[in-house]
């Protein structure tokens, strides 16, 4: 009974020192930009369109609404309920453009139907001198 549980036992611990073996590469992926790095990688000839596919990507149509807003709080965002199909999610941060002190303002419309994303709009504006 003893040599039948070592000759179980053996191959499993054996298994266990040799340590992990992974098949493929881990890549982590789907986090959400940030709006301080959406700022950052903003050009003005490419406009709000590489951000908004960014967003998009990490909150496609279906999210939920609950984690569509977890995500754009996590960005930095402040959320508001708009109406009972609108959360607008907003990011303010002083900074510059074309040499001038500005408020920077990312805003993102997520329209949903109460229970899922069913649109998301993205614009960035500018504030001050």
């Amino acid at each position: 009974m003893l040599i039948r549980h070592l000759l179980v036992a053996l191959p499993i611990a054996a298994t266990l020192l040799a340590g992990p073996s992974f098949a493929q590469t881990i890549v982590v992926s789907g986090h959400a930009p940030t709006f301080a790095a959406l700022e950052y990688d903003y050009s003005d000839t490419a406009g709000t369109t590489p951000a908004r596919n960014e967003i998009a990507a990490v909150i496609p149509v279906g999210s939920s609404v609950d984690g569509a807003r977890a995500t754009l709080r996590h960005a930095g965002a402040v959320c508001r309920d708009r109406s009972a199909a609108r959360m607008t999610c907003a990011w303010t941060a002083f900074g510059t453009d074309r040499d001038q002190l500005l408020d920077i303002t990312w805003t993102v419309e997520v329209n949903h139907n109460a229970d899922a994303v069913t649109g998301l709009g993205v614009a960035r504006s500018l504030t001050g001198a």
